[in-house]
């Protein structure tokens, strides 16, 4: 027994039906097909933009280096991403300003200490944080606080009195200073040598008053600062006159 067949009209609209659907495919696909392209259009040119913008932020860096601008060089240089084509370019032209910042740190530290301003070319090269110069900028620092402390140590051995300007002076090395330590000890050791000195000096002047000619020899000889010999100097030369 045959299978009927269908209606006509039911035939027609079962092939409209997939006509329909295989068209609304072609479409799905070619508006999805747009889409990928479109993004990856607006990808590129959004890529395109961002190097356009490390391209300019470096030729800005390359600017500030020939204009001697270093710290802004270097900090123009920490806008390039690791990522970005123009990485590579950028770390050399960050070492070349960090060098020659310190190099003119440096300079300007030699160029004060040669002035006698020691503790300012001190702090001054105390700013520099690059590693490759740290053993030069320690030898500077412990050489120019060594020069502070033989200025010092004038002050306070000068015959007319400046033990002020020696505390001053000594006091100049800080806490972060390798040498502080030392300072300190050497202040120290001088405020209890004057003050000795000073009452070995009250103790001569009081003898001399009472005619105790005896101790005042005697302690006039224990005097070791040369302020407080030159003191004495007239009393003793006033008993072997007599």
């Amino acid at each position: 027994m045959r299978t009927p067949m269908p209606p006509p009209s039911d035939h027609l609209r079962s092939v409209r039906i997939g006509l329909a659907m295989v068209l609304t495919g072609s479409v799905f696909l070619a508006t999805g097909s747009l889409a990928v392209r479109f993004y990856w259009l607006v990808k590129v040119d959004q890529q395109q933009r961002v190097e356009q913008q490390h391209q300019a932020i470096l030729a800005r860096v390359e600017y500030l280096k020939a204009a001697g601008d270093h710290q802004r060089c270097i900090r123009g240089t920490q806008q390039i991403p690791v990522e970005t084509l123009f990485h590579s370019r950028a770390i050399v032209l960050q070492d070349q300003c960090q060098r020659a910042l310190t190099t003119a740190v440096i300079n300007r530290a030699q160029s004060q200490a040669s002035a006698g301003q020691l503790k300012d070319a001190i702090s001054e090269v105390q700013t520099i944080s690059d590693s490759a110069v740290a053993a030069q900028v320690q030898q500077l620092v412990w050489q120019w606080s060594n020069q502070i402390l033989q200025v010092a140590e004038g002050y306070y051995r000068d015959s007319n009195g400046r033990f002020e300007d020696a505390l001053k002076t000594a006091s100049a090395i800080t806490p972060d200073n390798p040498l502080y330590s030392e300072a300190q000890n050497k202040i120290r050791g001088w405020q209890q040598e004057w003050l000795n000195n000073q009452s070995r000096w009250q103790t001569v002047e009081a003898a001399f008053k009472a005619h105790q000619y005896e101790t005042v020899l005697l302690q006039a000889q224990q005097i070791t600062h040369p302020y407080w010999s030159r003191q004495v100097a007239p009393i003793v030369q006033a008993i072997y006159r007599r």
